[in-house]
């Protein structure tokens, strides 16, 4: 299976973090935000790996390495000097991708629970069956149409508008995980090297008499908005609530956290949870409450820390007070 992991965005939401690292360099849960999306392509069966980067690609080439060490499938980044968008950051790896019939891509940021880990399978599956020329996973969400743009299906799943706004009870959340045909490439534009794949290219291939499928995740698929540090804080919230659990999604955060070598502690008290990765220590002179996550090498010496991360490394000896705050 041929895939391609988005990478090359800006992360402005996320300023000043994402100006000392690429947004899917960022550690979620002590693993690069692009590394969620990568364990559901290994389970699926990954051969081609194809990254894209712009922003910082460094820190992006780090921490892909990083994460796929053991790999054995390809993986090939495509740096781009000028940012291309969606669409054209596909349209630059045509090359790559169009070689087989359907190809898999996922934007770098994307942070998702999913009871079953080879349902990217069945996407295909769904796919392949539908004739469509892209499926989308989708799932039901109160702020769909509302704080996110939305998708509009019908009742057989036909995806009929991408980014719109209102209340609809046929509107859907875009997770950010897709499959493409191949005969993608015969609606991108030849004129820009920029464009949006949905804008200039689905949107195009629906009015041409193609059809886009909607693949609407179970109830108990979990997507966390990292979009920006408050959202971002949020969700470790619920992360943090899930890796305690027993169920089939919080087992599926479990098998994320072990594949990418995440060996953590988890020790509760009566004030907050705290995450210990490998190495982090937290001195007895500091008081939490709420959530801590520590990263790998991390040192927190004397203050204060309520609902905060602290990034792999990061030694923090004078008294200080980490409160809604990453610190990386």
């Amino acid at each position: 299976m041929k895939a391609m992991i988005l990478c090359a965005g800006l992360g402005t939401r996320f300023r000043p973090h994402t100006q000392k690292l690429a947004k899917p360099a960022l550690p979620f849960m002590g693993v690069s935000l692009a590394g969620y999306g990568l364990y559901y392509l290994e389970q699926a069966g990954l051969t081609d790996l194809i990254i894209n980067t712009h922003h910082l690609p460094k820190t992006v080439e780090g921490a892909i390495s990083c994460l796929t060490n053991e790999k054995d499938y390809t993986v090939t980044f495509l740096n781009e000097e000028k940012i291309l968008g969606s669409g054209g950051g596909i349209g630059n790896a045509k090359e790559h991708l169009q070689h087989e019939d359907h190809f898999v891509v996922i934007n770098g940021d994307e942070v998702i629970f999913h009871a079953n880990p080879k349902f990217i399978n069945d996407m295909i599956e769904q796919h392949k069956k539908s004739g469509a020329i892209m499926t989308m996973l989708t799932i039901p969400h109160p702020e769909a149409g509302k704080q996110f743009a939305a998708v509009e299906i019908n009742e057989q799943n036909e995806i009929t508008k991408i980014g719109v706004k209102g209340d609809s009870p046929n509107y859907v959340h875009n997770c950010g995980i897709y499959v493409y045909s191949k005969k993608l490439f015969d609606y991108m534009p030849t004129d820009k090297p920029y464009f949006s794949i949905f804008q200039d290219c689905v949107n195009k291939a629906l009015e041409n008499g193609e059809k886009a499928m909607a693949y609407v995740g179970p109830k108990d698929l979990l997507w966390l908005d990292t979009s920006g540090e408050k959202e971002y804080l949020e969700s470790t919230k619920m992360a943090v609530e899930l890796l305690q659990g027993q169920d089939p999604t919080s087992e599926t955060l479990k098998s994320i956290l072990t594949r990418f070598h995440q060996n953590i502690k988890i020790k509760n008290t009566d004030k907050a949870t705290i995450i210990l990765a490998k190495d982090a220590q937290l001195k007895d002179t500091a008081n939490v409450t709420g959530f801590a996550v520590l990263g790998a090498g991390s040192i927190f010496d004397q203050g204060t820390i309520h609902n905060a991360v602290i990034g792999p490394n990061v030694h923090v000896h004078e008294m200080v007070s980490l409160k809604n705050q990453l610190l990386i």
